[in-house]
């Protein structure tokens, strides 16, 4: 069998049978008119027939022409309505994030709900698995990772400075005496998260504050450290916007008052080709909820 033409080419034909104008043919398919007019020679020249007569006011078929139309017709809009099917199959599906559980637990689920009220039809689903945004074979469509904004193939809004402090209970703060200008006493236990494992380091140099030889708790997570510190178990490292709410609850406290910021930050992801109408939403919804953070 003979390579078919070209599916632009056929869709070009039916639409110059149907506006009986090549120009405006043209413009339907999104090409220039001089384009649509190679297209047209190229397609007589592939089937050895004319298909369309050129005159004053536009072009009419010919009788090979006009029998073309009427067999691929039909077959055309099938496959236009199994392609329009798959696009409103896939629009219809739910809106798939991952997104580290602390951010996730800190940040996007007290504001979530803002979400789904404005857009009820969205079924959004978490995965708080920790690894680097991919958007090949796992089947997300938006990611919240943390780095300096560069990820091959994606692009990226900056969510939260990277901006850290130490925090403990108003009661453990009192306890050991903790505040501006004081070193941490020996036995204070330092909490820490084993991805964030230079958290305190990084912190100590630039606040010149001493913190070797002290005793460190590690946890799974960022979130168990919060909570650690939340019951009193020491001084956990955290970021400055997770843990606003529990300092203006008066659960936990910044003692120190010395939060440093580096030269990183979590970042909304997406991939750059291939956005759908809900990741365009979510994007959206996020900025207008960054433009209401003090």
């Amino acid at each position: 069998m003979s390579p078919l033409p070209s599916f632009t080419s056929l869709r070009l034909l039916i639409m110059a049978a149907r506006e009986k104008n090549l120009s405006i043919a043209a413009d339907r398919v999104g090409l220039t008119q001089s384009a649509a007019s190679r297209r047209i020679t190229a397609l007589e020249a592939d089937l050895g027939v004319v298909l369309l007569e050129r005159h004053r006011r536009g072009v009419r078929l010919t009788a090979a022409g006009q029998q073309l139309v009427a067999e691929i017709t039909p077959a055309m809009d099938r496959i236009g309505s199994a392609v329009e099917a798959a696009r409103v199959s896939k629009e219809a599906g739910p809106l798939r994030l991952r997104v580290y559980s602390t951010f996730a637990s800190k940040w996007l689920l007290p504001r979530l709900p803002d979400f789904q009220a404005r857009h009820a039809d969205i079924d959004v689903r978490l995965d708080t698995t920790v690894s680097p945004p991919s958007f090949g074979g796992d089947n997300k469509d938006l990611a919240i990772c943390f780095g300096d904004g560069n990820w091959n193939d994606a692009a990226s809004q900056l969510l939260i400075a990277d901006e850290i402090q130490p925090v403990c209970t108003p009661e453990f703060a009192r306890h050991h005496r903790l505040g501006p200008g004081q070193d941490i006493p020996v036995g204070v236990r330092l909490l820490e998260s084993r991805y964030l494992q230079t958290d305190w380091s990084d912190w100590s140099k630039s606040s010149d504050t001493p913190v070797d030889g002290l005793m460190k708790m590690r946890f799974p997570s960022s979130l168990l450290a919060y909570q650690a510190a939340m019951e009193g178990l020491g001084l956990a490292m955290a970021q400055a916007s997770f843990v606003a709410a529990d300092i203006a609850r008066g659960q936990l406290v910044a003692p120190f008052m010395q939060p440093i910021c580096r030269q990183a930050g979590f970042y909304l992801v997406w991939p750059k080709r291939g956005d759908s109408r809900r990741v365009r939403l979510f994007r959206s919804w996020i900025a207008a909820q960054l433009a209401h953070v003090d």
